[in-house]
Order: structure tokens, then C-alpha cells, then sequence
């Protein structure tokens, strides 16, 4: 074709949870075919990089990484902004929201945040909502879990919004629950809006949260463990035991993440790659 300088940047992990086997395996050959065709390819987390090596998609030497980038401006409120989120959604104003953000599908695996919230709410009884922010294919499902286990007092379904800083400003507390994921945009997001965050180890997680320093992610079936850090830092609401963990919580997100790092790394990938194809 002529083109001396192809680059491929992975977003997520197709390879694991999303798919039958069958159609999975198809997409591994699939990745393999364009990664002979790759001057390098691109993975936005070290955990990724080491996914794609054990499927054997490439070898080490085609692979950089260069984390994801973002414009926080987009999701941090200003100090004068204000929203009627809790009027519109009859939540008290004394009520703690515990939040997770993210399409209503399988591979989120909101089962896990119900069953953590029956947990949490064995010990904190009054004063906490659990919301559910975004739609999708499962949402009946989730409805129907909740209804099994008589909770429906205390979940809030906001369905899709594009109002993060209305979500960010609200919401005390931000989960992850995925089986599985690329890089955990809300996590990040969160982060950067100086909110306790508890997640899964799933995405990355590891390689830019220092757990219990920086926020707390669990394995992927520990529910008790994640319910009973949850319930332990709720019952210490309002204190000043946690402001450094979102402090420094927040340097990083900003510090790793902004939009303004990717752009440089990137341009510096790309010159490195482009004088090289020159030569």
C-alpha cells in the first residue's frame, strides 16, 4: 500500500468475557493477522500489554504503552455549580450515595454491586441510596435482582446521562464491579473528583491505584471483602480520616491521565516511528 508507518492502538480486552469462545477465538486470529501488518501497537495499561503478550497477539518489541488521556474540565464542577439531581430523584440531602457508572450490560456484572449493598446495609440501615448510572440490555435484570432481595427502597436508577459533573459532585462514593474491562474511565474520572473509589482489580487498576493509599479494589469475587471495606469507610462519612487518599488520589489521576500527557506521548511515538521509516 505504500505506507511505511502503521500503528495500532487497542482500547479494551475482547479477548476475555465478552464473546463465545468460538467468536472470541476469531477475534484473537483476526488481531494477530493486523498485528503482522503493525509497526507497533498500543496498549493503554501494563496489565493490557501483558494480556496481548499471553495470547501471543505480538511480541514484546511491537508493543508501547501509552495510558489513555482525558480533558477533566469535562467532568470536575466549578465551585459555584449546582444541580436539582437530588430533588429530581427524591434523594434527602443528609443521604450518602454510593454510585456505579456505566452501561447496564453483563460484563459490569451489577450483580456483584447488589450483593455488596445487601452486605452494607446490614450494618447502615438509614441514610443511603445506592445509584445505578447508565442503561443498557440488562437493566430488567438488575431490576428483577433487586426486587428478589426486597432493596428497592434503596436503589436509584438514573438511566444514560452525559452530566458527569452533575454524577461527580453528587455522588460520595464511585464502584467498579466489571468482570473485565480496558481502562476504567469512571475510576480515572473519580479520581480526579476527589471521591473515594472501590473497584475491582480489573483494567489496570493496579498499575495507577495504590491499594488502601489511593483508593481499594478488590478480586473480582470478593464480595465480602469489598462490602466490608465500603461499610467501614461509610461509618467514618464526613471525617477527616480519608482526605489525604482522595488528595493524593486526585495529583495522580491528573498527574497520569490528562489529555495533555497523551498528546505528548503520542507525538513523540509517532516522530520516533516516522524517522525511522524515513531511514
Amino acid at each position: 500500500m505504500g505506507v511505511k508507518t502503521i500503528i495500532h492502538t487497542f482500547h479494551g480486552n475482547v479477548f476475555q468475557g465478552y464473546f463465545s469462545p468460538r467468536k472470541t477465538q476469531f477475534f484473537i486470529n483476526l488481531e494477530k493477522m493486523l498485528a503482522l501488518c503493525s509497526t507497533k501497537i498500543i496498549a493503554i495499561s501494563q496489565l493490557q500489554k501483558e494480556e496481548l503478550l499471553n495470547f501471543k497477539i505480538t511480541k514484546e518489541s511491537k508493543l508501547e504503552i501509552v495510558k489513555l488521556g482525558f480533558d477533566f474540565s469535562n467532568v470536575i464542577p466549578e465551585k459555584s455549580y449546582k444541580t436539582d439531581f437530588r430533588k429530581r430523584f427524591n434523594i434527602e440531602e443528609n443521604d450518602i450515595l454510593v454510585g456505579i457508572v456505566g452501561r447496564l450490560a453483563p460484563i459490569k456484572n451489577h450483580e456483584m454491586f447488589v450483593d455488596i449493598a445487601e452486605i452494607v446495609l446490614k450494618s447502615i440501615k438509614t441514610n443511603i441510596k445506592f445509584v445505578i448510572i447508565g442503561d443498557g440490555e440488562v437493566k430488567q435484570n438488575i431490576e428483577a435482582y433487586i426486587k428478589e432481595k426486597g432493596l428497592q427502597e434503596y436503589f436509584i436508577f438514573t438511566g444514560f446521562t452525559n452530566n458527569l459533573k452533575e454524577i461527580y459532585s453528587e455522588i460520595d462514593y464511585i464502584t467498579l464491579t466489571s468482570k473485565n474491562e480496558g481502562t476504567p474511565v469512571a475510576i480515572i474520572e473519580a479520581m480526579a473528583n476527589k471521591k473515594l473509589i472501590f473497584s475491582t482489580n480489573v483494567g489496570g487498576i493496579s498499575d495507577f491505584v495504590d491499594n488502601n493509599k489511593t483508593g481499594y479494589y478488590f478480586g473480582k469475587d470478593d464480595v465480602i471483602g469489598f462490602a466490608a471495606k465500603l461499610t467501614e469507610v461509610i461509618k467514618h462519612h464526613n471525617t477527616d480520616r480519608y482526605n489525604k487518599i482522595k488528595e493524593d488520589a486526585s495529583k495522580v489521576a491528573i498527574e497520569q491521565f490528562s489529555y495533555k500527557r497523551l498528546v505528548k506521548d503520542i507525538d513523540e511515538l509517532y516522530s520516533k516511528l516516522i524517522t525511522r521509516g524515513k531511514k
